[in-house]
């Protein structure tokens, strides 16, 4: 893959990559989330991203920015636990203007009252949506498994990138540019502009160094703390259940990137659950008979947790068995090595996933946002993967996957038509 980085003199790390493309993509992250908020802040990371997407900077006004980010082929923003992210695709020639609104609108936001109080609406109404959504409850569980909340941070067990609805209502156009100021600045930014370049980049992205570096302090509700083993039963998100499967999920913590064991981990879990040839697929689903899907798949965060989840559903009268089958094949690869052809054909095969994520320009941002996140070049990256052996295989395995109820820290959630509310049994 052809592309370059370099970082600018306000610290604002970019990555360009030219490819031949009737488009341009550009996407601009701030390493600033939810996990990021003070006390009392809950809610507001994400307020911040609705009021700087909607409500213009300095160089535009709000209306005039609107109007010039909805004429673009395609724009979005998200927040979530760490992160901001905003991106725009559109036609070459407009690349000037997506990276000069980019800039003015989240560097350098008016928080437009008008706009704030618009938005405060919609965020209002999105955490009643999110409050009404099947699972919502397992969901906010593993985020705070995940993130690690202190015992005694504020509704920890309620903490999400929504927040809290107190907190939103109250908010003021003064707090959102306080929780702004702390965590938005270039040299806690990353560009990425990926499609149909220009000659003129590099002095169309100095339209960023109009603003200076900072000095900030992020939040302290992402401290980790070891959980050991949690279990819990929650109501099933289809109340016409009967109880005929039920569905669980083990949530398995894994060292976050960049980390020396994260390849091996990734070939790991494909062998275990990724695809109709994994071990789970072949042994739970079609030799036992007790799922109808089962599978793995693995996440890899920065700074906090990665974590492999397992997730399935099973016939409901065998539950016990069904989970101690999941444990059971988890010990094939703790307790012997995987033959060396099968560990060459799935690296053959993350390969192959690789170059057809590779056909799209969001999905080569992905992958550069993710050598930015390990702080490695491609090539180094697909040299450890091709590097990783049945021993390392093994050795991951026996190093982070449990065994049993007792080994190792996981999360277990499993569904129960029979509650209403969930359950901690464990």
């Amino acid at each position: 893959m052809n592309y370059e980085k370099f970082t600018l003199a306000n610290g604002l790390r970019v990555v360009i990559c030219p490819r031949d493309s009737e488009t341009t993509f550009v996407r601009l992250k701030h390493h600033f989330g939810a996990r990021d908020e003070s006390r009392g802040d809950e809610g507001l990371a994400h307020f911040v991203e609705h009021t700087t997407i909607r409500g213009g900077g300095h160089k535009y006004k709000t209306a005039q920015m609107w109007e010039k980010l909805t004429g673009f082929g395609q724009y979005d923003a998200f927040t979530n636990m760490h992160e901001t992210v905003y991106s725009v695709h559109g036609l070459p020639n407009e690349l000037p203007e997506m990276l000069s609104i980019l800039a003015d609108s989240t560097l350098n936001p008016s928080f437009d009252e008008t706009i704030v109080e618009q938005e405060r609406q919609a965020v209002l109404r999105e955490i009643q949506d999110y409050k009404k959504m099947p699972g919502m409850v397992k969901a906010l569980n593993r985020i705070s498994a995940l993130y690690y909340f202190e015992p005694d941070a504020p509704s920890a067990r309620e903490s999400s990138t929504i927040g809290e609805e107190d907190v939103v209502r109250k908010a003021s156009s003064r707090d959102l540019q306080r929780v702004h100021a702390r965590g938005y600045a270039p040299n806690n930014a990353d560009l990425i502009i990926v499609g149909a370049l220009n000659n003129k980049l590099r002095e169309q992205i100095s339209i960023f160094e109009e603003h200076p570096k900072k000095d900030f302090s992020l939040g302290s509700l992402g401290k980790k703390n070891k959980r050991g083993i949690e279990i819990y039963r929650y109501p099933s998100i289809n109340q016409d259940a009967k109880g005929d499967n039920i569905s669980f999920d083990i949530h398995i913590p894994l060292p976050a990137i960049p980390h020396p064991d994260i390849a091996p981990l990734i070939v790991c879990n494909r062998i275990l659950g990724a695809g109709a040839d994994s071990l789970l697929y072949r042994k739970v689903r079609e030799e036992l008979g007790l799922a109808y899907q089962i599978s793995s798949s693995m996440n890899r965060n920065v700074q906090v947790a990665s974590n492999i989840d397992i997730q399935g559903s099973i016939h409901g009268k065998r539950t016990e068995e069904g989970l101690t089958s999941v444990f059971a094949i988890i010990d094939i690869l703790k307790q012997g090595l995987v033959a060396p052809e099968r560990v060459e054909r799935v690296k053959k095969d993350i390969r192959f996933a690789e170059l057809v994520r590779n056909t799209s320009l969001e999905s080569i941002a992905n992958r550069l946002n993710g050598l930015l996140e390990e702080g490695k070049e491609y090539d180094e990256v697909a040299r450890e993967l091709l590097e990783v052996t049945p021993e390392d295989v093994q050795r991951v395995a026996q190093t982070y996957l449990p065994s049993n109820y007792g080994d190792k820290e996981f999360l277990l959630f499993i569904e129960d038509p029979s509650l209403k509310e969930i359950q901690k049994i464990a």
